[in-house]
């Protein structure tokens, strides 16, 4: 019996003039990704909203009916494959959405769990990336915009009652990006950066490892 991923990311966002993580949900859209026998892969490409992207994730959601879910953000910060432990019910209004909307702050849900935790196999996807040379690291969080946003409604759905294995990965700029948009001064320098083929292999690594 197969089993399904629904693999999600984000499109550019203010600060952020162009997103790695839309560049894997095109090339998994176009069949580049090596997955394992019986493993089915659902792409989707998420508006950087935090109301659009809920919306759009559960109708696929609704649609896909998958048996893990994968989702991956940019972080400016991240030194490498960012695997995120826990999800933190915290939004932020200091920066607005690619819809203009600006969030009061606070909490995402009132009277709901302050943290939650990933259902992804930490673990050994750590190990696996690990092995074959690729920088990540652990975190214990996925900030206060629309990655944690997602990643934080994502785990409470997923302990009602369709549960799934579920949770986010913050990755950095590709180094083709990064170098480019520095050099346009367009983001900040000194930024760490991974190669295409680094990215492209870590997720079929991370793919494999769940």
């Amino acid at each position: 019996m197969s089993k399904t991923i629904l693999m999600t990311g984000f499109t550019p966002f203010p600060g952020a003039p162009e997103n790695p993580t839309s560049v894997l949900i095109e090339a998994a859209l176009s069949g580049q990704f090596k997955t394992p026998d019986g493993v089915v892969l659902k792409p989707v490409l998420l508006p950087t909203e935090f109301e659009a992207s809920w919306a759009v994730f559960r109708e696929n959601l609704d649609a896909i009916k998958p048996d893990v879910i994968v989702q991956f953000g940019l972080s400016a910060k991240a030194q490498g494959f960012t695997l995120e432990c826990i999800a933190r019910n915290e939004i932020t209004g200091a920066t607005p959405d690619n819809s203009g909307y600006r969030s009061d702050g606070g909490q995402i849900e009132q009277t709901a769990p302050l943290v939650l935790p990933t259902g992804l196999p930490l673990e050994e996807i750590y190990h696996a990336l690990a092995a074959a040379g690729l920088p990540l690291e652990y975190s214990d969080s996925a900030g206060t915009y629309v990655c944690n946003h997602l990643f934080y409604k994502t785990m409470r759905l997923a302990r009602g009652p369709r549960p799934a294995r579920a949770g986010f990965i913050h990755i950095p700029y590709l180094t083709e990006q990064r170098d480019r948009l520095e050099a346009e001064g367009r983001i900040d320098k000194g930024l760490a950066a991974m190669s295409e083929s680094e990215i492209f292999r870590g997720v079929e690594i991370i793919l494999g490892a769940i």
